[in-house]
């Protein structure tokens, strides 16, 4: 494809409702859809505004369905964000409670508060000077208490213990850690806390921390293709339409706060959100069923 120099100019916010207005969406108040529009950014409304966009061919037209209104785009954006917000908290859950089984476990296995700086623990493939580089940097801009104090105290090793670098490294390393252990016992004692195979547990921790940074960074969930995809049991293949859509994050996050005690509080949130907004459509997330509720996953 031959590449253009990018020549679009900036519109007002004046100018932005009018484009929408020309493409065929119906705009009630168009002060106030200026004033959503500065809050939003056109560029993120329009990535909901495509949803009811007409295509052709498989082709954007640039042309709404009739009957398409500002408001009808703002609900699915507002959906969005309280689904990002309700699941960031309860991603939280797990990711607390994984980082301080994996810390427990192979500290305990191997009596050594520092295993993690153990070259040995990982398989080959790991990439274990980025593992030592993101842990000096976290350590470094930390400022947190007790890692202040330890570099106060210790000067051997240079890194704290393992149960504080739980604290401060991402959910995103510890899922790189986790996948890459060697010790196959260890993975497995993981694994155990959650009831369910190493070999799901480290495709679940990494799928939903990619979920986690999206949430984090405000990033579009509701209609969105994960590449990062979760492996599926069959008993939850039949929940979803396939693994590549939000819905099997979600049973794969019931399954974890189901250990956990949590499953049945997030359920209850979460099909209330669905409820307050019966318009939003289910299988954009993959959901075969209308709510989470009733199945048993």
């Amino acid at each position: 494809m031959t590449r253009i120099p990018f020549a679009k100019p900036p519109l007002s916010l004046a100018d932005q409702v009018s484009l929408l207005q020309s493409r065929g969406m119906l705009v009630s108040d168009p002060v106030r859809a200026q004033e959503s529009l500065l809050r939003l950014n056109y560029y993120r409304f329009s990535g909901y505004a495509l949803h009811f966009e007409s295509f052709v061919n498989r082709q954007r037209t640039h042309a709404f369905a009739p009957g398409t209104s500002f408001d009808q785009v703002v609900a699915l954006y507002q959906f969005d964000a309280q689904a990002r917000s309700l699941l960031f908290r309860y991603i939280q859950v797990v990711e607390i409670a994984f980082r301080s089984a994996v810390c427990y476990e192979l500290a305990i296995q191997t009596n050594n508060p520092h295993w993690y700086l153990d070259q040995s623990m990982y398989s080959s493939r790991f990439d274990y000077a980025h593992l030592l580089a993101d842990c000096q940097r976290e350590c470094d801009r930390s400022d947190e208490i007790f890692i202040y104090s330890y570099r106060l105290k210790y000067d051997q090793p240079p890194l704290p213990p393992a149960w504080m670098m739980t604290e401060i490294l991402s959910m995103g390393c510890w899922s790189r850690i986790y996948m890459r252990l060697a010790d196959q016992e260890g993975k497995k004692a993981v694994a155990d806390h959650f009831l369910v195979s190493p070999h799901y547990l480290e495709s679940w921790i990494h799928a939903l921390s990619v979920l986690r940074n999206l949430c984090a960074h405000h990033a579009r969930i509701w209609n969105r293709r994960f590449t990062i995809r979760p492996r599926l049991p069959r008993p939850l293949q039949s929940l979803v339409v396939d693994n590549t859509y939000l819905a099997a994050l979600l049973v794969v996050l019931m399954q974890l706060l189901s250990t956990l005690g949590r499953r049945g509080e997030f359920r209850i949130e979460f099909d209330a959100l669905l409820a307050s907004f019966p318009d939003v459509p289910r299988d954009k997330m993959g959901l075969l069923v209308p709510t989470l509720g009733g199945e048993q996953a």
